[in-house]
């Protein structure tokens, strides 16, 4: 049986980002969170081409936790309900191409996190998910600085 090799990651605390958007109805927020439990997954290479909402929990920094981004029109599960309300570590949107290239970003309206969240992604895809860098974008927007990370399978 094998065992995921898995090395912690240090943190910085500007990194802990707290929920921007608080749920009004606390009970209904927990039952949506329920329901929709078996839609989350955790990050694999091997998750089919596509977009995907991503969150790193603050207090399990070595899991990325992932749920189809159709699933955020169509059951309104956005980062916070992947995360169930809590703090994060880092949260966007991840877009895998038919090549195998994974691309992170920040865009997160619930966490709002700092461009340089992102190096926290780069490390941990790099440890413990055998993805190298490739490149990244920086696009500065209205309100915001959206930052793209492209990251491959290491060969």
């Amino acid at each position: 049986m094998d065992k995921k090799k898995t090395i912690k990651i240090k943190i910085k605390k500007n990194c802990d980002l707290e929920n921007k958007i608080k749920p009004q109805n606390k009970e209904l927020f927990k039952a949506r969170v329920r329901e929709t439990k078996f839609l989350v997954k955790e990050f694999s290479t091997n998750l089919p081409s596509g977009k995907y909402l991503y969150v790193v929990l603050k207090k399990n920094k070595n899991k990325i936790l992932v749920s189809d981004k159709k699933n955020e029109k169509t059951l309104k599960m956005k980062h916070h309900v992947i995360a169930d309300a809590k703090n994060v570590s880092i949260a966007g949107e991840l877009r895998i191409d038919k090549k195998r290239r994974f691309f992170f970003d920040n865009n997160s309206g619930h966490y709002q996190p700092d461009p340089k969240c992102l190096n926290k992604i780069m490390r941990l895809t790099q440890i413990n998910y055998n993805l190298e860098y490739v490149n990244q974008k920086t696009k500065q927007l209205k309100n915001s600085t959206r930052k793209t990370l492209e990251m491959k399978i290491r060969n």
